[in-house]
């Protein structure tokens, strides 16, 4: 049952990320900026920001054949 439920998991495709992050502590802020823009890429957006502002965007696509397949592999 859980090698069913990992595989469906699998199944799925994030087609974008976006992410936008105040922690609320400028100290913060300043160590997460390097590592955000070094995990940025194409379709994942990684902001971080001093005006209090968290986001969380998340576009995932997935078919239902893709679901079958998953279930009876």
């Amino acid at each position: 049952m859980i090698k069913r439920t990992i595989n469906v998991l699998k199944s799925f495709n994030v087609k974008e990320f976006n992410l936008e992050l105040d922690t609320g502590s400028y100290t913060w802020n300043a160590l997460l900026y390097p590592s955000f823009y070094f995990l940025r890429g194409p379709h994942r957006l990684l902001r971080v920001n001093y005006e209090g502002r968290n986001r969380l965007k998340v576009t995932m696509e997935n078919r239902l054949i893709y679901i079958l397949y998953s279930l009876i592999k």
